[in-house]
């Protein structure tokens, strides 16, 4: 998959950089793992939500399931910003080459997170993963808007590198 030109927008940079960094450098490399040993033995799912260590990555697909190799290129790609301290939570859009899949990804701070919350209110003070909506789009805000497509073939055929 590829990044939908101009679709990537900072909501906000964490500071001190340096921190926030090596903070997000576990944060991917825990989901890089995540998927790598548990999530891609599981059916896709049209939308996953993965919150540690302070941060929330929702990720939800238009047009068929997520392909389990988009977000584990997903986690190396943020690893290795985060690791040149990049430290944007962001929004963006990624395409198969076809267009009939796009994938919304949106990092944010889990509320716990941010300064002057009370510790413990937010939903994942402890690492946890979480599905929201099932592989057949039950919960998907747009059920049955988009047709689906074949999802072992177009995983195969996407360009799964993303830039910023």
């Amino acid at each position: 998959m590829t990044k939908v030109p101009g679709s990537f927008k900072a909501v906000a940079t964490i500071a001190p950089v340096r921190e926030a960094a090596a903070a997000l450098e576990d944060f991917f490399m825990d989901l890089y793992e995540a998927v790598q040993t548990t999530w891609s033995n599981q059916p896709r799912h049209r939308t996953v939500v993965y919150d540690n260590n302070g941060f929330s990555l929702l990720i939800t697909a238009m047009g068929d399931t997520i392909p389990w190799e988009f977000v584990q290129q997903l986690a190396l790609n943020g690893w290795t910003f985060a690791a040149r301290g990049f430290t944007d939570l962001f929004d963006v859009m990624y395409a198969n080459a076809n267009g009939n899949i796009m994938v919304s990804v949106s990092l944010r701070l889990l509320d716990h997170a941010l300064p002057g919350s009370e510790p413990g209110t937010g939903s994942g003070e402890s690492s946890q993963t979480g599905w929201a909506g099932g592989a057949d789009g039950s919960g998907d805000w747009r059920e049955g808007s988009v047709p689906s497509v074949g999802s072992g073939a177009d995983a195969n055929n996407m360009n799964w590198g993303g830039t910023r």
